[in-house]
């Protein structure tokens, strides 16, 4: 948008329209009917996408109702809303942790946890029915992870094990000396995934597009930011007065790490400092693991 006045002055801006997610429903038989006649069936349907609150019409043997509700994925409908697991899930459920009907699982995504119970198996499909649900609880930490992609295998466990740890969100940045400039943010996400399911970790951590390293130097923005050198005058990471309510930055070189102009960049940013991770010389995504447990342990036992 650009205005302009009587004197020639200009003046140009932008204003970015939004729109929301498209909007879908999922209507599922929960329970059959005991006998013909009865009333102990059950449905469900939960609206995705669009603009809440929805309204649901129900038609019944010609008969209409309605529902206008402020539907979220918190709500609970007394117990009878349910969800069917498939395909790897189902597996999951089945295989490795090896439920049986009645036994009581915890569901989540990235807004809500949900304790569910098991009330129908088979191989491909577990249905479940919800609970208790709850909104996540906000992670106390802020700790953003930027690193160099390396190879698949290697880049896969550091995604893995930092998740673990908690890191909230990861950053890949292409650097002078970065060898691989290939990275699939969708197959990471699936690991950061398996990776809070198994370490009973609510909160999905974020995953930013590759940028390059003058990006990210345009963009920082931390409390503290600290990147690991392999220089000797360097302070460990447990000397640097790191608190848990600070925004956190940890920046992992590449393989070679980081070069001169690199080095230069970094110190150059306000509340940067160069850390230490011990005398010997790690793989990228050894560093990665090793600084983010160190910064969890520094503020959560500070």
């Amino acid at each position: 948008m650009t205005t302009r006045d009587d004197l020639g002055c200009v003046v140009v801006d932008s204003i970015t329209l939004s729109e929301p997610a498209p909007l879908y429903v999922n209507a599922e038989e929960v329970l059959e009917v005991s006998c013909h006649g009865d009333s102990t069936g059950t449905a469900y349907a939960v609206g995705v996408g669009g603009t809440q609150p929805y309204t649901f019409t129900w038609l019944n043997n010609g008969l209409v109702s309605t529902a206008d509700s402020s539907v979220t994925d918190s709500t609970l409908f007394s117990g009878l809303e349910t969800v069917s697991l498939e395909d790897d899930k189902s597996h999951y459920v089945n295989n490795v942790i090896r439920c049986k009907i009645g036994d009581h699982i915890s569901l989540f995504n990235d807004k809500f946890e949900c304790i569910a119970e098991v009330v129908s198996n088979s191989k491909k499909i577990c249905k479940l029915k919800l609970k208790e649900c709850k909104e996540n609880e906000i992670d106390r930490h802020n700790i953003t992870l930027f690193f160099s992609p390396i190879k698949r295998s290697p880049m896969e466990f550091m995604v893995q094990k930092c998740t673990e740890i908690g890191i909230t969100s990861f950053q890949p940045v292409l650097m002078e000396r970065t060898n691989n400039k290939k990275i699939n943010l969708e197959r990471l996400r699936l690991i950061s995934i398996e990776a809070c399911e198994q370490s009973s970790r609510v909160n999905l951590p974020s995953f930013n597009y590759l940028i390059s390293f003058s990006e990210m130097i345009k963009t920082m923005s931390y409390d503290k930011l600290i990147f690991c050198s392999l220089e000797k005058k360097t302070s460990a990471i447990n000397k640097i007065n790191l608190s848990l309510n600070e925004s956190i930055g940890i920046v992992i070189g590449p393989e070679g790490d980081f070069s001169p102009n690199e080095m230069t960049d970094l110190g150059s940013i306000k509340n940067s400092a160069p850390v230490t991770l011990g005398s010997n010389i790690l793989k990228s995504e050894t560093a990665g693991v090793v600084a983010s447990s160190l910064v969890m342990n520094s503020i959560y036992n500070d």
